[in-house]
């Protein structure tokens, strides 16, 4: 099942994800707290509290919703690293070019990339700049589930209610 965040429709297509609002006419909180406790009332970590504190959070756009929520997932682990928005950053660009800027600012010597970067970033221009990319092939560690036989690259909440999410990342 998809957990969507509704949007205001008008303009966002040519809207960036920093402009782009929530629709605060529909109920979305509502509606995921119900479906995650409908399929993981019986979990073995389940707790409503938990939850309610996940969706604390009452802000106006899916960029910020995005953000709190990320740090609420490392903060869930145990980690709280720095965290630089890139909307932060004095800096414009695309695609590659807007990545190798970003690191460039940060002083990085590595990026690391999901597989699908390959299709797009330059890796000549981080050559050259001294930017070593590391393209990511992660496989998560299995763990039980509610339901059945494992089912690989759920989300974070499918982990989060049936084990122990910093004693799954030791794991691997």
């Amino acid at each position: 099942m998809w957990l969507t965040v509704p949007v205001l429709s008008k303009g966002h297509l040519d809207s960036s994800l920093l402009q782009t609002r929530i629709d605060q006419t529909k109920n979305w909180k509502k509606k995921h707290l119900q479906s995650i406790e409908m399929n993981y009332g019986k979990a073995p970590r389940f707790q409503k509290q938990n939850l309610l504190d996940l969706f604390r959070w009452n802000g106006e756009l899916i960029s910020d919703l995005c953000f709190e929520q990320l740090k609420f997932w490392f903060k869930e682990i145990g980690y709280q690293p720095e965290i630089i928005r890139a909307s932060n950053l004095a800096i414009e660009g695309a695609k590659s070019n807007l990545i190798l800027k970003i690191c460039e600012e940060l002083n990085a010597t590595h990026y690391i990339s999901g597989s699908q970067g390959r299709e797009y970033i330059d890796e000549k221009e981080f050559q050259l700049k001294k930017v070593e990319v590391v393209y990511q092939s992660y496989t998560g560690p299995s763990y039980s589930q509610l339901h059945g036989e494992f089912i690989p690259n759920l989300s974070v909440l499918d982990a989060w209610m049936n084990v122990d999410l910093k004693d799954l990342l030791k794991r691997g």
